[in-house]
């Protein structure tokens, strides 16, 4: 008999950015609320970040994603491990990372935060992060 893998999605979390995210300065960076893997033990994550703002030529959002063992030790911007960019020449500004496959994870962090660091030359006008848990289900057919 064959194995199927086919993934299982959690709902949807409410926004978890940090106060203040959406109205980030350029050159600043913001840090969203812990995801607390412990529990859940989800294999993967998708992380969505949304934003808006006015961009000068070649203006990005820069995401990483900042890990924990014990919830209180976190690495810092220089440390942590790259998700992606958000282009601002492109609309709508919004995209969506996996956790995995990203700077050598193979499965999702005990704890995490996303960090974003705004590289518009511009403050911007709104922003929004929300997670979805992935597991991996195993069925025979």
């Amino acid at each position: 008999m064959a194995q199927i893998y086919s993934p299982v999605y959690s709902s949807m979390s409410s926004n978890f950015a940090v106060s203040g995210f959406a109205t980030l300065s350029n050159t600043l960076t913001s840090t969203s609320e812990v995801v607390d893997n412990s529990s859940a033990a989800y294999q993967d994550y998708l992380i969505q970040v949304g934003v808006t703002g006015t961009a000068a030529t070649n203006g990005f959002l820069e995401i990483k994603i900042s890990t924990s063992m014990d919830n209180s030790s976190y690495t810092t911007w220089e440390n942590s491990v790259v998700l992606g960019l958000i282009d601002f020449s492109v609309t709508p500004q919004t995209a969506t990372f996996s956790i995995i496959g990203h700077g050598g994870f193979f499965q999702s962090p005990k704890y995490f935060k996303i960090i974003a660091k705004n590289s518009t030359g511009s403050t911007l006008t709104g922003g929004v992060m929300y997670w979805q848990g992935v597991t991996i289900q195993t069925t025979t057919a």
